[in-house]
């Protein structure tokens, strides 16, 4: 159904780009969904996290909380 949807959106667009991409090794490439959960406790912060790349997830959960990252 997904296929049939995705055919037919296609064919309504102005321009459609076609052809392969190749690149050097990764860090990383993750392509599931990521969820991250930080519940306060006094003065500190206990993460619930769906993560591959846990470095990352602190990083990005200290900046957004405005606190250091304590790695």
């Amino acid at each position: 159904m997904y296929v049939f949807l995705c055919i037919a959106a296609l064919k309504t667009c102005d321009a459609v780009i076609e052809g392969t991409v190749s690149t050097g090794e990764q860090y990383g490439m993750h392509t599931e969904t990521q969820n991250c959960t930080a519940l306060p406790q006094e003065g500190y912060y206990i993460l619930y996290a769906s993560t591959q790349v846990i470095n990352g997830t602190l990083n990005t959960a200290a900046k957004v909380l405005g606190i250091p990252a304590n790695m």
